[in-house]
């Protein structure tokens, strides 16, 4: 005995998804794109800038070429190949990079964001990918926490990422 099952509109459904996904993240990219021109521009002519504005001009720079990585990345889970990229880095860098990022948002929301001091904790690991963790644990911290909160982040370990841990507690 054999049963069939028509799939002709999983099929179609699923090839309209892969071009919905491929035609917002090309949508995506283009502005981006100019963004991140427009931002080296901003840091290449304007050398002598105040440095709280380049400092925020740095902190876009790196959110933009975030989220660009985010849109290749959504165009490499529709192709079923995202890759994970494991480099030598720095713990400790990485998360004080998305604590600057976020450091805006929680202010917003009367919270203030700690990278207690450390030195390097070093390891092979995909920073990009690790960030999008790190990301998203402060955006729970700033969700969650009560307006005046503290959030702490303190990378611990013995200076290499095979024993480290990022505690980052969401008060309340």
């Amino acid at each position: 005995m054999l049963a069939f099952t028509d799939v002709t509109a999983l099929v179609t459904a699923l090839a309209a998804k892969d071009q919905f996904v491929a035609s917002v993240s090309h949508e995506l990219r283009t502005p981006l794109t100019s963004i991140l021109g427009y931002l080296a521009l901003a840091q290449d002519e304007q050398p002598d800038l105040p440095s709280d504005v380049a400092q925020y001009l740095v902190v876009a720079k790196r959110n933009a070429e975030r989220l660009l990585h985010l849109v290749t990345d959504l165009l490499s889970v529709a192709s079923d190949t995202l890759a994970i990229n494991p480099e030598p880095a720095d713990l400790t860098k990485v998360i004080r990079h998305s604590i600057e990022s976020a450091t805006p948002r929680a202010s917003a929301a009367g919270i203030s964001l700690h990278l207690e001091p450390s030195g390097p904790v070093t390891g092979r690991f995909d920073p990009a990918r690790i960030g999008q963790v790190i990301d998203n644990l402060l955006s729970n911290a700033i969700k969650y926490s009560p307006d005046g909160g503290p959030s702490r982040s303190e990378p611990a370990g013995t200076g290499t990422t095979s024993d480290a841990r990022s505690p980052i507690p969401a008060s309340g």
